[in-house]
This record gives structure tokens, sequence and C-alpha cells, in this order.
């Protein structure tokens, strides 16, 4: 399951004080009305007046996506930009308000950073070839040899899949290209393939409508923690402990979603049998042993 940087951002939003998040009832391109009248009328805040909001609506592209609100009818709800969409936010779309002190693209930015501070554990196969124990391995992950968690061998057992880890395994890099040796040599047997497993990082999200396999709760929390992070950086002096505050809560919530979705399990303790290593070559190796720590090599 996937999930696209706008609907993280909307979770995000929901948290943040003073932001609001609509529906679109009709609009035209220099007129937003919402599907709720008095959200809008009154906003939650005594009818505070959102001229000089930042307005977010769906769009094809990042520059027709943010506006200013120029005017806004506290009489019907309506909200009018500060310069025209290209074309109309469509009906039933989900649209955000934000405080004039709290840039849209601050989230955007929030959400990018805390997505790389998240782990996933990327699955590659490898079809074994005969009496061939060495295989070049190149995935967009792959960026250094550590990056390889774990190799498995996999078949089909009385119409079960059976997966095992694999018995000695050993990643080395070769004139810049990354090699896996195998021993001993993997089963040819139709249904039998190696599965590489790696550790990798949540990439960045570019656009509104790009996706994360990131589960939404633990992308939006730790977005809201980055988000408060740079509001407290940002802010005056005195602004800083109201931040500082929310920030704790933000921190709480993400220990707990990290609990629930980070990946289980640690590396084998890596041990230099089968084989002979130079100190210098460069190799990450695995045993049939298992435990958790760091590869030594």
């Amino acid at each position: 399951m996937t999930v696209a940087r706008s609907v993280i951002r909307q979770q995000i939003a929901e948290s943040l004080p003073g932001v609001l998040v609509g529906t679109v009832a009709s609009a035209t391109t220099t007129l937003l009305k919402d599907t709720d009248d008095e959200f809008v009328i009154f906003s939650g805040q005594g009818g505070r007046d959102l001229t000089g909001y930042w307005i977010v609506t769906p769009a094809s592209s990042a520059s027709d996506q943010i506006r200013r609100v120029a005017h806004h009818s506290v009489d019907d709800g309506e909200l009018k930009p500060s310069r025209a969409w290209a074309s109309a936010p469509s009906a039933a779309a989900t649209y955000e308000l934000y405080p004039p002190d709290m840039r849209p693209t601050l989230l955007n930015n929030a959400i990018n950073k805390g997505l790389k501070r998240l782990t996933y554990t990327p699955e590659e196969t490898v079809t074994p070839v005969a009496n061939q124990n060495v295989y070049t391995i190149s995935y967009s992950w792959l960026l250094n040899r550590k990056d390889v968690n774990e190799v498995y061998k996999q078949y089909t057992s009385d119409s079960l899949v059976v997966r095992e880890e694999y018995p000695h395994w050993r990643v080395f890099e070769d004139s810049g290209v990354f090699k896996l040796h195998l021993s001993p040599l993997p089963s040819t047997v139709t249904g039998s393939v190696v599965i590489v497993e790696g550790r990798a990082n949540y990439t960045s999200l570019a656009t509104d409508a790009a996706t994360t396999t990131c589960n939404v709760d633990w992308a939006s929390a730790v977005g809201l923690v980055e988000v408060f992070r740079s509001l407290r950086r940002e802010s005056p002096g005195q602004d800083t402990s109201r931040w500082t505050a929310e920030l704790v809560d933000a921190r709480r919530e993400l220990a707990s979603q990290t609990k629930k979705h980070r990946p289980r399990g640690g590396k084998r303790v890596m041990y230099r049998s089968p084989w002979s290593v130079n100190s210098s070559s460069n190799v990450a190796e695995g045993s049939s042993s298992t435990a958790n720590g760091n590869s030594e090599s």
C-alpha cells in the first residue's frame, strides 16, 4: 500500500494549531467555496478573518498549488486567491489553510526530512545459475556493502514456500560493482531462488502525487516532529517554549509509531569463515549463526 505526500501533509495539518483542512464545494479560477459554510465562516476561531492565510489546493503543477487568501467573505465563507489558479480546483477535492507564519512548503520539507530518517527492508530476488556462486547485484538502495542486511534461500517444499537464512554469504565491491558470494552453491531446482534483504532509508517525495510505502501514521508522526523543530528554530524567542511543548508530545507519538512500524531484527553476527578475508578487501560476510549485531570485516 502506498500513500501520497498530500495525504501525509493533510494528516500533519490536522494536528497543527490554526491549520484548517476542508472540502471544495465549488470553485472557479478566482473563487473557492467550502462544502460547509460554517467551517470557513467561523473557522472555529471566533469568525477570524482568514485573509492572508496560505491556501493549498490540488493542482497538476506545483506553481498552481499555493496561493494567499486575498479576500475572505465571513458572510458566506468564500475564499479568493491572491492570484487566479490556472485551472479551477475540483469539487470534492481537499484543500488546506495555513496561518501566515506557517508556510506550506515547510511541511513538505519536513515530510521529506522525516522520511529519510525512517528505514525499511527492501527485498530483491537473485536467480541461481548452475555452478555459479558469485553474482553481480545492483539496486537503487544499495549504496554500501553494509546495506545488505540478510540473504535467504527460498524454495518450495510440499507446496509450501520455505525461506531459510543462507548458510554463508558475503558482499564485496569489485571496481565499483557490488557482488554477492554464496557458499555452498545455490540450488538451481525449479522454484529455488536467493533473496537479498536490505536495510534502506525511505526517499523524499518531490510532488504531492509522489507516493511512499511508509505507513501514513509513521510518516505523519516523524513529519510533525520535523515541523515543530522548524517552527521552534524560526520563531522569535518568546514563542520557542510553545513549540517546545508541542515537540515533546510529537516525539512521544513518533516513539509509539516507530515501535509499531520499524523493521524488526538485526544483522547476524558476521564471521570470517569459510573465507579467508584480507582486512582491506571491503567485504561483508554472513554465517549460519544468528544474533543482533554489527558486521565485522
